[in-house]
């Protein structure tokens, strides 16, 4: 079995290509071309190293998944809009199945990392993955399986509103998560501050501490409707933020910690037990991929 998984990201591509045990025997990276036919170039490019470094033609790959940012059906492989890709109505999946001897899976990025984040989070079959970039979004994985919902949109928690009556967010709410946690927000608050993300736990001014314990509160809502909404076995956090506060995931699970001093409710759903962070050295959103285009 030879399992081939793709993510395409803003700037750069993956690929990683799986044995039936899940070992991954080959890795890739190449610079992501934008546009409906520069995505698939990219991918053909991926493919063609593929190929060469394990010494197969395309027709070897047992399976084929894609992971991308946006909007994606995942029944007709429809790109809907990925605006970052300048990619609208793309109909990807029909484009690779030429190319290819199997079906091929296409999925939204942050699902596909979901699927495989379970590898590294080492749990068996449920979590919770929320990626806080320049946007916020999660997607949540229960008995091996990505939540949907009637839309396609269940555990997508990154409008969860958090500050009623917060700043206005781009869905037309106020408040919501990502206006407090998002790297668009907080980029334009750190401007203000004149501190950065990574400075900002230990940085002693009114303001430093008041901006921390906001986006301390955003998070602690946000994970408490994650444990008591799907009851994970692990949530992970992702994402170029969390990158940029390395602060961010310990004192997330100091904040629950303390918590459960004073509420037994909180002491037992034990949440810093679940809390991991993502390692950014493993291409976990690839391996997903791979994972999606087994289904």
């Amino acid at each position: 079995m030879l399992s081939l998984g793709i993510d395409v990201g803003g700037t750069k591509a993956e690929a990683v290509t799986l044995d039936a045990e899940g070992k991954i025997l080959a890795r890739q990276v190449v610079p992501t071309m934008k546009g409906a036919e520069g995505v698939y170039q990219t991918i053909g490019a991926l493919t063609g190293r593929m190929q060469e470094c394990l010494g197969v033609e395309a027709k070897a790959f047992t399976s084929v998944g894609v992971g991308i940012p946006g909007l994606v059906d995942p029944a007709t492989g429809v790109v809907k809009t990925a605006v970052n890709l300048d990619l609208a109505e793309a109909p990807l999946k029909a484009m690779l199945e030429r190319d290819f001897s199997v079906p091929v899976a296409i999925e939204n990025d942050v699902k596909a990392t979901a699927l495989g984040a379970l590898r590294f989070a080492r749990t068996p079959a449920s979590l919770t993955y929320i990626n806080i970039g320049t946007g916020f979004s999660t997607a949540t994985v229960m008995d091996g399986r990505v939540l949907r919902g009637k839309s396609n949109g269940a555990g997508e928690l990154g409008h969860l509103v958090v500050e009623p009556g917060g700043d206005l967010c781009g869905c037309g709410q106020h408040g919501c998560v990502e206006t407090v946690v998002g790297g668009k927000y907080l980029t334009v608050r750190m401007q203000g501050l004149g501190v950065d993300l990574r400075a900002l736990f230990n940085t002693d001014t009114d303001r430093a501490k008041a901006e921390v314990k906001r986006i301390l509160c955003a998070m602690r809502t946000l994970v408490e409707a994650v444990l008591t909404a799907y009851d994970p076995e692990a949530i992970v956090l992702g994402g170029g933020i969390v990158e940029a506060a390395p602060w961010l995931t310990e004192a997330v699970k100091t904040v629950f910690e303390e918590d459960a001093k004073e509420s037994e409710f909180i002491a037992g759903l034990d949440p810093a037990a679940r809390i991991f962070e993502l390692r950014t050295s493993d291409p976990v959103a690839a391996i997903g991929a791979a994972l999606v285009g087994r289904i």
